[in-house]
């Protein structure tokens, strides 16, 4: 499934911007037109997984990549009752699933919709998909702290290097903090280049640093 969940990334993430429709799905003009009233859902849901004192978003990352990582092991036939089960588990976990803001989550919700024949929900998670993008490059690319992505999920890191910039294999990672900010920096080695880029975990840090000393999170 893991081949099926990389191919619609990029459905997702290149056939609205570039107008490539598919006879079998919603049309990238309909997905387009959702996009707008998402980017304050996709924002609120970014800012929810980092206030919540239930969980903190390290532990939310954690079930929601344990539910990926088990869904892929289930292979290229799985059974889709079996998948919805699996999502079913993750919902009671982070609760609802249509904007918990997990890039790869509304990939694979976006793909399962499309199987099942729902085109609405499928035009809804790729324009979930594309909201939450805006969200996360709201201050810019991440080519300089200035400008550091916005990830407000781990996971969101990876989807983005990979399927957004490109990057497959990101290179050096590390923790750096500068002032009262925490920065994820990655040095990635473009062949003919190399790029450094910022995301932006501040709320995360300190989010895990609170509930560690007040013992209030349960993840």
């Amino acid at each position: 499934m893991q081949g099926h969940i990389r191919s619609f990334i990029f459905l997702a993430l290149l056939c609205p911007l570039a107008s490539m429709a598919q006879s079998d799905g919603p049309s990238p003009e309909s997905v387009e037109a959702l996009v707008p009233g998402l980017v304050s859902v996709a924002d609120a849901a970014c800012a929810s997984v980092t206030t919540r004192t239930d969980a903190t978003a390290h532990g939310l990352d954690r079930s929601a990549m344990q539910a990926m990582s088990d869904i892929d092991q289930m292979g290229d036939d799985a059974d889709p009752a079996a998948v919805r089960s699996r999502l079913d588990k993750l919902a009671d976990e982070v609760g609802p699933l249509d904007a918990f803001p997990m890039l790869r989550l509304h990939f694979l919700l976006g793909y399962l919709a499309g199987r099942e024949g729902n085109v609405q929900q499928q035009a809804y998670h790729r324009a979930y998909a594309l909201a939450l993008t805006q969200v996360i490059e709201k201050n810019g690319r991440g080519e300089s702290e200035e400008h550091a992505l916005r990830p407000c999920l781990i996971a969101n890191e990876y989807d983005w290097l990979q399927f957004r910039a490109g990057i497959d294999n990101p290179g050096d990672q590390a923790l750096v903090n500068s002032g009262q900010y925490h920065y994820d920096v990655y040095h990635a080695d473009l062949g003919d280049a190399k790029a450094t880029i910022y995301f932006d975990v501040t709320d995360m840090i300190e989010q895990t640093e609170h509930a560690l000393s007040s013992g209030t999170a349960s993840h």
